[in-house]
């Protein structure tokens, strides 16, 4: 457990360096302790944010093979973000159609992410309608489908996607900010006004914008 809070430490604040140097002293421990499939997802956020996909390749490997560790659904997410995001579209692929078990939302989110940084319209537009099937309800999934066939000059495809999802009435969901003040966490959702103190919040933010 310490070892690979460590790792994961390291990796969530960008330092690659740091959490693969821990995982290289943890293996000289070999004999007291030997990584988990907590430890792999560590070293390969760390390889996505160093954009290090040997590396990240190297560790699926050893997870699988020599420590016999059965990839989750978390290490497919990581992996697939990581060739993502180098624009390794047909590995990306080769991992999806290899998947023990369905891919998640997660899993499509980072396909997208990949396909919107390099313009790869038609995987994304396939990784969106893969998110519209496990969530139809959520409007923002469509907006995004909507707006791929905009930019790719699909106007036919956009009316059909917005009458789907006037007729769905689906929502999408509205981005949220919270803070903690008195030992008490308040959420705030964009464009709503339920709070009770939603006039005194408005009008200390209309002198701020003023201000501004």
């Amino acid at each position: 457990m310490s070892w690979n809070s460590m790792i994961n430490c390291f990796a969530l604040h960008g330092e690659i360096g740091g959490a693969i140097s821990v995982f290289e002293e943890m293996m000289l421990c070999k004999d007291d302790v030997k990584p988990d499939g907590v430890t792999f997802v560590g070293l390969l956020n760390a390889c996505t944010h160093g954009g290090l996909v040997k590396e990240g390749r190297f560790y699926f490997d050893l997870m699988t093979r020599v420590y016999d560790i059965e990839p989750q659904i978390e290490h497919y997410g990581c992996l697939i973000d990581l060739l993502g995001r180098a624009g390794r579209f047909e590995e990306v692929m080769e991992v999806v159609r290899g998947m023990r078990m369905p891919p998640d939302e997660v899993v499509w989110g980072s396909l997208l992410n990949g396909c919107k940084i390099h313009g790869r319209i038609d995987l994304a537009e396939f990784a969106v309608k893969k998110l519209v099937e496990i969530d139809p309800n959520n409007g923002g999934y469509g907006a995004m489908l909507a707006n791929i066939y905009v930019e790719s000059g699909k106007w036919d495809e956009v009316r059909k996607v917005r009458k789907i999802l006037k007729e769905q009435n689906a929502q999408k969901t509205p981005g949220c900010s919270w803070i903690e003040v008195d030992n008490q966490v308040r959420q705030f959702y964009s464009v709503d006004k339920t709070h009770p103190k939603t006039e005194e919040i408005y009008t200390i933010l209309d002198c701020l914008v003023g201000f501004s």
